[in-house]
């Protein structure tokens, strides 16, 4: 999503019919730029709807489409780049597509809105979906069920000559970079993404275990 829309400054509607966000953004950046994407990590870090714990088990939402019958009795936040005219993934096209009318509609900065829902200024705002913070603020995240929002996979993107000019200091650097893929879930990395926004524990400390864990680091 993000080599889409800010490398290649292009949108979802820019994909051909039949091909996947994914396989469209690989074969553009070769073209383009003379690179490829080594896989999915398995982490979509895209953006999401959460709504607190408590409006989440009132109205039974489980699905962004439950909130268009109550939306009007909800305040919706979101820091003020969602409401920008910046591309198709933004809060007009979003509340369109939708059909969402909502009793209020805040733009908080980006650095309070946390703080802003678990002081109770709203019950629905935009989040990333790994973000640790959607646990601190025990919120529910929605599902897109109509895939309004793209992909944001994460991935390892590398320049084509790459692998050949390291090969004699590097021979398994592919295998290696390409070690991560299938490995991470949204909730693995809003985990550890908590102990590092949360805990305060280090982002060294935090990826060091992970990767023993895998087996992918010695102790």
């Amino acid at each position: 999503g993000t080599i889409l829309t800010t490398i290649l400054g292009l949108d979802t509607t820019d994909i051909p019919d039949g091909m996947t966000l994914y396989d469209f953004v690989n074969q553009t950046v070769q073209e383009e730029y003379d690179c490829r994407m080594l896989g999915k990590i398995g982490v979509n870090n895209t953006y999401a709807i959460g709504v607190t714990s408590q409006v989440a088990e009132q109205y039974n939402l489980k699905t962004i489409s439950d909130l268009q019958p109550v939306a009007g009795s909800l305040r919706f936040g979101a820091e003020q780049d969602f409401f920008t005219d910046a591309g198709s993934m933004k809060f007009g096209p979003f509340v369109e597509f939708y059909d969402l009318n909502f009793k209020e509609v805040l733009h908080v900065d980006i650095m309070l809105k946390y703080k802003a829902i678990e002081e109770g200024s709203y019950e629905v705002m935009v989040v990333y979906a790994t973000d640790g913070l959607n646990k601190r603020a025990n919120l529910k995240i929605l599902e897109d069920d109509k895939q309004f929002f793209p992909e944001y996979y994460g991935t390892i993107l590398a320049r084509n000559d790459l692998f050949e000019r390291f090969r004699e200091e590097a021979p398994d650097l592919e295998e290696t970079l390409s070690s991560l893929n299938g490995l991470f879930t949204n909730d693995l990395m809003s985990s550890m993404t908590y102990e590092v926004d949360v805990e305060q524990r280090s982002v060294d400390d935090v990826a060091r275990e992970f990767l023993i864990e895998q087996g992918l680091l010695a102790q």
